[in-house]
């Protein structure tokens, strides 16, 4: 299992993950988000769930998009669903035991950047359903409840119909996401590890940050019951 975050942010994208892949004999470290650019875009990709059919779907997916790298941003959301639909179809079909289909699924995160506007666009998988996200986040994985939770919290001002707030900035977003992580690697199986970012500001076009959080994170962040201890009553009346 694992927990992927992409989010919209004022002046960029920003993707995460968690590290940890469960298998029989035990945890280990891999890693689960992937980028890939062209000249007018770039994709960002992260995929949650069956390990093996997740590489071979990030796989198929970068291969596509540079196959048809000059109509890739006009054509990402065709281009992208048809592949997720071909993989359902080969390796999830409703043909095979309905155990097999269950161990077998997988969701996607995607974010697409176009260079050129300045634009941003989230889809997450559901099934073999490209799904276009209007939020500013998409999250997939066992986190995903957790992760929905917070994110909404932070981003609920500037969805329609209000609009009321500023779109926070990568720095803002990637601040919550950490105390996210942290909440969901302590309460959530499967997640775990280090965590990996990957960030693309619309400044710097040419350069997509790959990397982490750093030494000593999470233990930077509050705990939970810290921050909601203040709204409980010591002694509340009958």
């Amino acid at each position: 299992m694992t927990l992927i975050v992409g989010t919209l942010c004022a002046d960029g994208m920003f993707f995460c993950s968690d590290s940890e892949e469960s298998t029989a004999l035990g945890n280990k470290s891999v890693k689960k988000l992937y980028s890939i650019g062209g000249q007018s875009w770039h994709m960002f990709l992260g995929a949650a769930g069956f390990g093996p059919l997740c590489d071979v779907a990030i796989g198929r997916i970068a291969a596509e998009a540079k196959l048809k790298e000059t109509d890739f941003l006009a054509f990402h959301e065709s281009i992208v669903g048809e592949e997720i639909g071909a993989i359902y179809d080969k390796y999830i079909h409703y043909s095979l035991p309905h155990n097999v289909q269950y161990e077998r699924q997988i969701s996607v995160v995607v974010g697409i950047v176009d260079k050129d506007t300045r634009r941003g666009f989230l889809y997450r998988t559901h099934e073999e359903i490209f799904q276009p996200i209007s939020d500013l986040y998409a999250c997939a994985g066992a986190g995903k409840g957790i992760a929905d939770y917070y994110l909404g919290g932070l981003f609920q001002d500037f969805r329609a119909p209000t609009f009321s707030g500023r779109i926070p900035l990568i720095k803002e977003a990637e601040r919550l996401i950490q105390f996210v992580m942290k909440e969901a690697k302590e309460s959530v199986g499967g997640v775990g590890g280090n965590t990996n970012t990957m960030s693309f500001f619309w400044d710097s076009p040419q350069s997509v940050g790959d990397g982490s959080f750093g030494s000593g994170w999470d233990a930077r962040q509050p705990n939970l019951r810290d921050l909601i201890d203040h709204f409980w009553l010591e002694n509340p009346k009958a």
